[in-house]
């Protein structure tokens, strides 16, 4: 297994190293720039092409309400080259032999829900198929799981080098959220994330989930070697998330997601460890006790019955529940905000899918809601299932673990198909790696 791409540099701070009797030795300049080229940078065109799609993918420059950053449309530019790849390698695929089942499914899924869901919004509120269209574009995200898998299949690619990159980005979105904060950076975007009751001011969200992959690869691997210089990394951006990004979504799937992969290890390694020194530093240090009131306070809203009944996203649930129950039940799409609106014409001003996961999801698409995920749900867990002995196994199962815990709030295909097919490449690259089992 390749090193961390921090690892391929690391030497003394005199620029010596020391050899295995102890000895100062003159480091080999050649051996560590191979090593760094190997496991971190992009030496080949094709894997710079991949390379740029994944920092493309990390939803960097993305649009959002908590992203300064921002930069209108680069995303959607994403979007028609993740179509245009698709279509140009599916056309070689079958040209060639035939289309895999994984990939066919693959681009049925986003086509159904690209042109079903503005179809029932044109039946059922006289929405222009167009504006359906492009309400929809998100879920052409999923579309990057083609060039994810094009670079496995084709070998340019290692699942360990890839996995470097994606901590790579990790920490320039993580420092881009520091340096906002700090004010070096300037917000592009003006920031207009709701907050909890004053509980979460100068709340950012650059590369989030990214940051959040990050971090559980960094503990993959430090449960096998360099613990303390993995710890600090992952330390770095556990405190990004706590206290810049501030989702407690990201969070609490975090969490599980990290007892899934590395559960026993957690409890013999850090529980007792952590609890000791969040006790003392919550005592001693006021800026930590001033965190853990917020957190508690925030973590306790999701419990009480205000949010679980009054909550924007409770209000939605409910709204969605009694239409299907009036008999919407093949769906009513979705509305674009910039035809008369959207849905706050229709229902009120907070009305979003993009709040509540998989409801959302049976909002627009009915009862066939459940084949569309069925189909992704059952062929991600067999694959998963073929490719159990491979080294990154749980690694990539707790990846997947993080997206069906958020599916009540983050609709997996739809909404997040950059995590949700990434994920999934990830699996398929499993099998093309010499310790998978199989193809697909």
């Amino acid at each position: 297994m390749a090193v961390p791409w921090w690892d391929a540099m690391s030497a003394s701070e005199s620029g010596e190293v020391v050899s295995a009797t102890g000895a100062r030795e003159i480091p080999d300049v050649g051996a560590m720039w191979r090593a760094l080229k190997e496991n971190f940078l992009p030496y080949t065109k094709r894997q710079l092409f991949i390379f740029v799609v994944l920092f493309w993918n990390s939803q960097i420059f993305t649009v959002t309400v908590s992203n300064p950053v921002a930069i209108k449309y680069v995303q959607e530019l994403f979007y028609v080259f993740l179509f245009v790849f698709s279509i140009l390698y599916l056309f070689l695929q079958s040209f060639r032999n035939s289309i895999r089942k994984t990939d066919f499914l693959v681009f049925f899924l986003v086509m159904f829900g690209l042109l079903y869901s503005p179809a029932a919004a044109w039946f059922r509120f006289g929405q222009p198929v167009l504006y359906g269209v492009i309400e929809e574009r998100r879920i052409l995200a999923f579309l990057v799981y083609f060039p994810v898998v094009w670079a496995f299949r084709n070998n340019v690619v290692s699942m360990s080098k890839l996995l470097n990159w994606i901590i790579f980005y990790a920490l320039l979105c993580a420092m881009l959220s520091i340096g906002v904060v700090a004010g070096i950076v300037p917000e592009i975007n003006k920031v207009t994330a709701s907050t909890s009751e004053g509980l979460r001011e100068e709340r950012y969200g650059i590369g989030t989930w990214y940051i959040s992959f990050a971090a559980m690869v960094i503990f993959f691997r430090m449960t096998r070697r360099n613990f303390m210089s993995h710890l600090t990394m992952f330390l770095f951006f556990a405190v990004v998330l706590l206290a810049i990004v501030q989702t407690r979504q990201v969070l609490i799937s975090l969490a599980i997601a990290l007892l899934i992969m590395r559960g026993t290890y957690i409890l013999k390694a850090f529980l007792l460890p952590f609890v000791v020194l969040l006790y003392f530093g919550v005592q001693w240090v006021p800026k930590l006790s001033d965190m853990w009131d917020k957190f508690t306070s925030l973590f306790a809203q999701i419990a009480t019955n205000q949010y679980l009944t009054q909550s924007a996203r409770a209000i939605d649930i409910i709204t969605i529940y009694h239409e299907f129950m009036k008999g919407a039940w093949l769906g009513s799409g979705s509305l674009y905000n910039k035809w008369h609106g959207g849905f706050s014409h229709i229902y009120y001003s907070l009305f979003y899918l993009t709040d509540v996961g998989v409801f959302g999801s049976v909002y627009k698409f009915g009862v066939i809601a459940v084949p569309f995920y069925l189909i992704y749900l059952i062929r991600q867990y067999g694959i998963l299932r073929a490719v159990k002995s491979h080294p990154y196994y749980r690694l990539i199962l707790a990846m997947w673990v993080q997206v069906l815990v958020t599916m009540p709030v983050g609709a997996p295909i739809e909404y997040r198909g950059f995590l949700t097919a990434f994920v999934l490449a990830l699996s398929v690259g499993c099998l093309y790696e010499p310790e998978g089992a199989g193809r697909t």
